[in-house]
């Protein structure tokens, strides 16, 4: 046995319907150990599609004692949510089977759970974008992650009073592992929901009386946000840790949540790896080594890396992370290569200069990111593009119709001329000024991304859409106070036009700049324009 009952009657939780115990989940993993044996053999491979993390732990737990190997994806559009695929040298056999089918409660007990947790033989592939951006395939075997999940429990003292809710899916290495495998070595609690939205991921947290949040740091910005404009929302009582990956964790955001009285982890990992280390940003910069971890630098600053999370024999890992060491721990410096994190999602900045160098009558374009407490996403990208005859307005449309959200850059700069040092070269500190002299000509832009359409009763029956008046109050004039504290009462609007109506409760993003008292803005949905205009402010 992997865990202990829990003494919790809903060790693994969603709502009363679907409650389940520890009992319940042995059945389950049992029941599909017996009809996996039925159509795979040892060797083969399995694909599941699901959010739900119950199932995804029945299933992953059941593959060991099999000798499958499972790959875990949250959605596709070929199979039915909850699916269950054995796969024939990559591609579908046909043989599928619904894993809602075994999600039942025991009828008596089970006994012990089947599951050789120190093999050595891979039962999970990942994938990651790796350092050059293509998707690789990462193999993880029983002992790499039960035994890191095991340490997390020891350093962040997981008991099994613990009722845990993420917000990070579980088809990637940090949600596996700290909503799936560490509940289950630590007979905690989980809930099987994955709010995303700051409104939601507070519901929650209350109604689960949930004890850990693990998070993502653009879900913390969206919550910290939503409690600072309601004085009315508070987070439960219950909550006493935090816990964040996927990107590095602003110190003035930990702190935010520190001093509401919480523990807030900042880890630091990836797919290839593992974990590497964990700080508690509110206390401290720098990273703290995990104790079986070694690490030293190599070249260029590489992190390099001793682990038991990597794959046996790697022996010594260079990472794509540059860092310094002090005094044994570590300061992250960043990412060696041109991949970068936006909101937690990996993207290539060499991917956006191919795309915008692409573009009709561009001569060239260059892209670099900076952290930036001021965006949501935590980390701002900047593309300058080299052009004689494009507009910026035009540009802009052409690149948000081009480009995925996480890749869209939050400056632009348009010059007819590659900026160019004294020996003729395009260094950094020339495409910086570019955007230092639009900061001195007091030109600010800001995005807002994936915020939340109003519903509002009553209105266009048949045909719910969000009124005029709403969508400047709610959307427009709500995101100018947040992004620009001294301005608060407007005093006119400006060639305000809806070239579109906006949904109840669709996701919008809200574009913002100013210039001295004025602010122009656009709503939109994906690329289409919703609502446009200018906010006049007293000067």
């Amino acid at each position: 046995m992997i865990v202990s009952p829990s003494p919790s009657p809903c060790a693994l939780s969603r709502t009363d319907a679907s409650c389940r115990s520890y009992a319940d989940f042995v059945a389950m993993v049992q029941r599909v150990q017996s009809a996996v044996s039925q159509i795979a053999r040892p060797g083969d491979r399995l694909l599941l599609t699901t959010r739900d993390r119950y199932h995804v732990a029945a299933v992953l737990l059941a593959m060991p004692a099999l000798g499958t190997c499972l790959r875990i994806q949250s959605k596709d559009p070929s199979l039915p949510t909850s699916t269950l695929r054995l796969l024939k040298d990559g591609t579908a056999s046909g043989e599928d089977l619904d894993v809602r089918a075994f999600d039942e409660q025991a009828i008596e007990s089970s006994g012990p759970l089947d599951c050789p947790v120190e093999s050595d033989e891979p039962f999970l592939e990942l994938t990651t974008s790796g350092s050059d951006g293509s998707p690789r395939v990462i193999e993880k075997t029983p002992r790499q992650l039960f035994s890191e999940a095991m340490m997390h429990r020891e350093l962040l003292g997981v008991r099994s009073d613990a009722r845990i809710l993420s917000t990070a899916s579980p088809e990637h290495i940090y949600g596996l592992l700290f909503t799936v495998l560490l509940p289950l070595v630590s007979g905690a609690s989980l809930s099987r929901e994955t709010p995303h939205h700051a409104a939601s991921i507070l519901g929650s947290l209350s109604s689960l009386a949930a004890t850990h949040l693990i998070t993502l740091p653009v879900h913390l910005k969206a919550l910290q946000s939503e409690l600072m404009s309601r004085s009315d929302l508070k987070l439960p009582k219950s909550l006493r840790t935090v816990i964040s990956s996927g990107a590095e964790l602003p110190p003035a955001l930990a702190t935010a949540f520190a001093e509401r009285g919480l523990r807030v982890v900042d880890v630091l990992g990836s797919t290839e790896t593992g974990g590497i280390a964990s700080r508690e940003p509110a206390t401290s910069e720098l990273y703290e080594p995990l104790p079986c971890v070694r690490v030293d630098v190599g070249l260029e600053n590489a992190l390099l890396l001793d682990s038991p999370f990597l794959p046996t024999g790697t022996g010594r890992y260079e990472c794509a992370d540059r860092v310094q060491l002090e005094n044994g721990k570590i300061r992250y410096l960043g990412r060696r290569d041109r991949i970068v994190k936006v909101g937690g999602t990996r993207v290539s900045l060499a991917e956006l200069v191919r795309i915008a160098r692409g573009l009709a009558q561009v001569d060239d374009a260059f892209a670099f990111a900076k952290d930036d407490p001021g965006d949501l996403r935590g980390t701002a990208i900047y593309l300058v593009i080299v052009s004689q005859a494009r507009e910026r307005a035009e540009l802009w449309q052409e690149l948000r119709r081009a480009l995925p959200d996480a890749l869209l850059p939050r400056h632009l700069c348009v010059v007819r001329q590659a900026p160019t040092d004294d020996r003729g070269k395009v260094t950094m500190s020339c495409l910086e000024a570019l955007f230092a002299t639009s900061e001195k000509k007091n030109e600010q832009r800001v995005e807002l991304r994936g915020l939340r359409a109003p519903v509002c009763e009553g209105h266009f029956e048949g045909e719910p859409i969000v009124p005029g008046a709403v969508v400047i109050e709610d959307l427009v004039l709500s995101s100018i106070a947040r992004s620009f504290s001294d301005l608060r009462t407007p005093k006119r609007l400006l060639r305000v036009r809806f070239p579109e109506a906006i949904a109840h409760g669709a996701l919008v993003n809200v574009s913002l700049c100013r210039r001295d008292n004025k602010v122009d803005f656009e709503v939109y949905v994906g690329a289409s324009p919703r609502a446009t205009g200018t906010v006049e402010y007293p000067s």
